[in-house]
């Protein structure tokens, strides 16, 4: 069929070759393995930040819970468990602590850790005063089993202030 000088033929184009698709999914097969491991990476990385930041989040709560309800809080850091306790002054026996959960790394992401704390006590303990004053002031070091010497430095001052810093991310 001829239309204005040109050959039209109809109903030959009916779809993709066989050829056409093996070639789009060797495409999207490479793509997706040069990109897997880059989104693996990156998924490490933001679990191992959002660690981070839920612990310093954990001690910012406590903290304003000590100012409202004028007593103490504990968060004594177990390097062996990978787990925190939080303990709060019992009001009608001042002095003894109230256990009110242990929080796990685990739970959010197994693959980070306690590498060390500069906290004293044994174990390292959190002591947050109802003034919103943290005594003593110290840090908690947290890595990741899969970002190699990746650390996430958890600071907090004596004012309470607290600072997150990630190194060779």
């Amino acid at each position: 069929m001829r239309f204005n000088g040109y050959d039209v033929k109809l109903g030959r184009n009916k779809g993709f070759t066989l050829i056409e698709l093996i070639v789009a999914v060797a495409l999207l097969g490479i793509s997706l393995a040069i990109a897997a491991p880059s989104f693996n990476n990156y998924r490490h990385k933001v679990n191992f930040r959002e660690a981070a930041r839920n612990f310093s989040s954990e001690i910012a709560l406590y903290r304003q819970r000590a100012i409202a309800e004028n007593i103490r809080y504990q968060i004594v850091i177990s390097d062996a468990n990978n787990n925190y306790i939080v303990q709060a002054e019992d009001p009608d026996n001042l002095g003894t602590f109230i256990t009110l959960g242990t929080r796990s790394f685990a739970d959010k992401s197994p693959l980070v850790s306690i590498n060390s704390t500069t906290f004293t006590g044994t174990p390292p303990t959190i002591n947050i005063q109802p003034r919103g004053t943290i005594n003593p002031p110290g840090t908690v070091e947290l890595r990741h089993a899969r970002l190699g010497e990746a650390t996430a430095t958890v600071t907090v001052n004596i004012m309470g202030r607290i600072r997150v810093d990630y190194d060779k991310m």
